[in-house]
């Protein structure tokens, strides 16, 4: 009996070779089948909210940019949707340059790449935007209601349109918003001390200020100097005396240092002395310590006249009513100077007989019924009775005697002055 033929051999079937990519989303070039259970694991990983939520907080800009551009990588978004043409036709990148592309410029090219289209990047825009919708707060939401259709393009809402909108409810997109970024750059100064000399919230705020500068293809060419200025106006003396000194070698050219050098620098300078519980952080030089003790002690001594003044004001106006134009006191705090010594004889009357005029060191007195005293005024002219009860008072006294020495022109002033100031010491 003739032996069975051998069975022939079954050839081994051809296995596709294996294709490289970062992430599995890489692997598909073409379009995804939903219908396949990896694809809709991709969707379902895609359109996660991301780590944090947005609020419409400044110094949340950094955290969603790296947030959605760590989304992009995984899913792939950055080989479809992430680099657009502005509208001179430079390719842009969504996240780092969304300043320089036009709400135009990304409408236009939505029209062409995702509008109606059966491709990956429409795919990748709509699992973009879900992502983005899911990881706002309801406030940011809300302010973005009003702008719906600046969102949409033949009814299809774009990714990176939303994306810009969710932006600008920090940052308004126009050529002002440079200028006012480079204006919060300048005063960085005063920016330090506002936020009593943190460092890491400093540093967290010029990386805010320098990415949104950068959204708009711009830098601050002074950064560094303005960095100096912050840092130098810190008063804690061993950080200030490191600074000073990275200020001169930066000047005279020893060392050549940008602004991120300077920020790592005065980072770590921080980060050593808030370790250092011997000398706890700010701590102040012993000359500015003395500087601020004498301060407060001259605000303390004026805050005391200050306070004398006004008792004294106090006393001087309840206890004497001054007269108009005159600057004398009236009324019953005033009272007539009774002549003395070389003056006495004005308060002697003219006996019967005697003349009512007479002649005394080089002058003409008369006798006023009135004051009852030796006058310069003449009895027709008194004024005694009509308006001030002092009218001629100071003729009558001889305080218009000019070589009066006794009785001093100032006489009746430094009495009120007396009298105030020991009625101020009273109160």
């Amino acid at each position: 009996m003739a032996a069975a033929p051998a069975a022939a051999a079954v050839p081994a079937l051809a296995t596709a070779p294996a294709l490289f990519a970062l992430t599995p989303s890489l692997q598909n070039t073409g379009f995804l089948d939903w219908t396949k259970s990896e694809n809709v694991k991709l969707y379902s990983k895609a359109i996660e909210k991301l780590d944090f939520k947005f609020e419409g907080k400044p110094d949340q800009v950094i955290l969603l940019a790296q947030a959605v551009q760590n989304r992009a990588e995984l899913c792939g978004f950055n080989r479809s949707i992430m680099t657009i043409p502005d509208e001179e036709g430079t390719n842009r990148n969504l996240i780092t340059e969304h300043g320089l592309l036009s709400y135009t410029a990304v409408t236009n090219w939505a029209t062409t790449h995702i509008v109606n289209q059966e491709t990956r990047a429409a795919q990748d825009n709509m699992m973009l935007y879900q992502c983005l919708f899911g990881s706002v707060s309801e406030d940011v939401k809300k302010k973005l209601i009003p702008k719906t259709d600046m969102h949409k393009v033949d009814n299809t809402t774009i990714a990176a349109l939303y994306y810009k909108g969710i932006i600008s409810t920090v940052e308004v997109e126009t050529k002002a918003t440079v200028a006012f970024i480079r204006t919060k750059l300048i005063n960085l100064k005063d920016k330090m001390k506002e936020i009593n000399y943190d460092i890491d919230s400093f540093h967290g705020y010029v990386e805010q200020q320098v990415t949104s500068l950068a959204s708009h293809g711009k830098v601050s060419e002074d950064l560094t100097v303005y960095l100096f200025q912050a840092y130098e106006s810190v008063p804690d003396e061993e950080f200030h005396k490191i600074i000073k000194w990275k200020h001169s070698e930066y000047f005279m050219g020893v060392e050549d240092l940008s602004s991120k050098d300077l920020m790592n620098y005065a980072q770590k300078c921080f980060d050593v002395r808030t370790t250092n519980s011997d000398s706890p952080w700010l701590q102040k030089s012993k000359e500015a310590l003395e500087f601020e003790a004498m301060t407060a002690t001259m605000n303390k001594t004026m805050e005391n006249l200050k306070t004398d003044n006004l008792k004294l004001s106090k006393a001087l106006k309840s206890k004497a009513k001054i007269t108009p134009g005159t600057g004398k006191a009236s009324g019953a705090a005033y009272k007539a100077r009774t002549n003395s010594g070389k003056y006495a004889w004005k308060d002697v009357a003219p006996k019967t007989g005697e003349e009512h005029t007479k002649s005394k060191m080089g002058k003409q007195y008369h006798w006023c019924p009135n004051h009852t005293q030796w006058t310069l005024h003449k009895p027709s002219e008194c004024k005694k009775g009509e308006g001030s009860p002092t009218a001629n008072a100071a003729e009558a006294e001889g305080e218009e005697d000019g070589d009066a020495d006794d009785d001093s022109s100032n006489a009746s002033e430094n009495a009120m002055a007396s009298y105030a100031a020991a009625c101020a010491m009273e109160d």
